[in-house]
């Protein structure tokens, strides 16, 4: 299954390697995480403006970030959020983040939703999910 990671969620799971995955994809089978261009930037951006800390675990990122399958999304709307959720809409990807606007947005275009809660990645749609595939 592949997986669009935006970029809070890229940053949590490369700077905490405890979280587990095991559940989800026993049920929906092995992720394949793709990164877009347009969180590689932000990403860039976060490691010369943020604070140290932030900028620190920014910079860890991107280093684990080139291991993992890289994409083109033209930027559309007004900001990398839209471009990612209008991109996984188009092209029928889920999408992993810890933003709650995000998340619902998504929930809203019927798009998966994979976010964190206690060291776990969950569904966020799961029953929205379920209902669809019964």
């Amino acid at each position: 299954m592949q997986v669009l990671c935006d970029t809070s969620f890229l940053i949590i799971i490369t700077n905490k390697p405890a979280i587990r995955t095991k559940d989800i994809e026993s049920e929906y089978g092995k992720f394949q995480l793709l990164v877009p261009d347009l969180v590689l930037a932000e990403l860039g951006r976060l490691v010369k403006s943020a604070n140290p800390k932030r900028s620190k675990m920014a910079s860890n990122t991107l280093g684990i970030c080139s291991r993992l399958l890289k994409i083109e999304i033209p930027f559309i709307g007004k900001n990398v959020d839209d471009s990612l959720i209008e991109y996984a809409k188009k092209y029928k990807v889920s999408v992993a983040t810890i933003d709650k606007y995000m998340i619902k947005k998504l929930i809203e275009n019927n798009v998966l939703v994979f976010t964190l809660s206690n060291d776990k990645v969950i569904v966020g749609n799961y029953r929205k999910e379920r209902n669809r595939q019964l």
